[in-house]
């Protein structure tokens, strides 16, 4: 499928190929998320969701669809825990709370300049 753009700031997102996506999903349902995406432009080292923040925090999902993305997570001690993972392009973070409304359960820091395609709860 070609790239899907959002009319909102024309970010260009392959929805198809994040792992999220790759069930075959008929290509209606696929215009319908894409057409309620917005654009989240992140410099390097922009904190994009914090754990533990409160529930009433924005609950969005984020689809990555250039740069790269560093998630941070704390352990059982309350040991930050750097690095835990490295999220690029087609990677996606965020839906754990946009589908149940609980607190974040990683913070997501973009390691590089970032663009990212944003589901809001109230679209969702």
């Amino acid at each position: 499928m070609d790239d899907i753009k959002s009319s909102d700031q024309n970010a260009t997102v392959k929805l198809n190929t994040s792992r999220i996506f790759k069930q075959k999903v008929k290509d209606l349902v696929i215009s319908i998320i894409a057409s309620q995406l917005t654009t989240s432009l992140h410099k390097p080292e922009d904190v994009i969701v914090h754990q533990y923040g409160d529930v009433s925090d924005k609950s969005d999902m984020y689809l990555i669809a250039r740069g790269e993305c560093m998630v941070n997570i704390k352990d059982e001690n309350n040991k930050v825990v750097r690095g835990h993972k490295v999220l690029g392009p087609s990677d996606y973070f965020g839906e754990i709370s946009l589908i149940y409304g609980c607190k974040r359960t990683a913070t997501v820091v973009s390691r590089k300049y970032t663009t990212l395609a944003v589901l809001s709860k109230p679209k969702f």
